[in-house]
């Protein structure tokens, strides 16, 4: 619809090239995970917000990440995004990995009691940051595709041990917001951490 609107060859072209790269991806990925049987699909709780505490249900673009990566939303009974919940109810769906937004606050595993502690994701290490860039990646946002190859390599790293997120933030970045970022940036993006002091405004960094 933007190209559509702005009317150029130039925005048509770059549609279409972000449509083939878009398809590409979850091409690749769903030839990878459409054959896991259900219990090789990991129960993924993803949180929105730690204070209040809010999660994301079926029926949302969380939901369909989450299925085209492998894995299954453990949010029984959820439906929308940004969904009040308590801890004793996360503690009941038990999953095996947590995702974190990247505007959800600073996880504390002795919080709420130590309730958090008692969870199998938080046992075994399994609690993750998810990326942002010029938009959280896991929202409603270009970098979509991105979002998609990122949550397929944490939930399933033997089957996309080749992927290079660091190289494929950085392509993306550069081929669609015309941004070089350096592999020290697009870390930061993957791991969820702000931009490096100093790289904030004046157009000097893409967040």
């Amino acid at each position: 619809m933007t190209a559509q609107v702005i009317g150029t060859p130039q925005a048509r072209d770059v549609t279409r090239a972000y449509e083939t790269m878009l398809d590409g991806v979850i091409h690749d990925t769903r030839a990878r995970t459409d054959a896991l049987a259900p219990d090789a699909r990991p129960r993924v709780v993803h949180i929105q917000s730690l204070h209040p505490l809010r999660v994301d249900g079926a029926h949302t673009i969380i939901d369909e990440w989450l299925a085209i990566a492998g894995a299954r939303n453990a949010a029984d009974g959820v439906d929308g995004n940004m969904k009040p919940v308590s801890v004793e109810q996360v503690a009941a769906w038990n999953p095996d990995v947590i995702i974190l937004g990247p505007d959800s606050g600073t996880f504390d595993p002795a919080a709420d009691g130590g309730v958090w502690r008692n969870i199998r994701a938080v046992q075994a290490g399994r609690v993750v940051h998810n990326p942002a860039g010029v938009f959280p990646w896991d929202r409603y946002g270009s970098e979509f595709p991105l979002q998609v190859a990122w949550a397929a390599q944490v939930l399933h790293p033997d089957l996309f041990a080749a992927t290079n997120m660091v190289e494929q933030t950085r392509a993306f970045y550069r081929d669609f917001f015309h941004y070089d970022l350096d592999a020290a940036q697009a870390g930061r993006i993957l791991a969820g951490l702000p931009p490096a002091d100093g790289a904030k405004g004046g157009g000097d960094s893409p967040r």
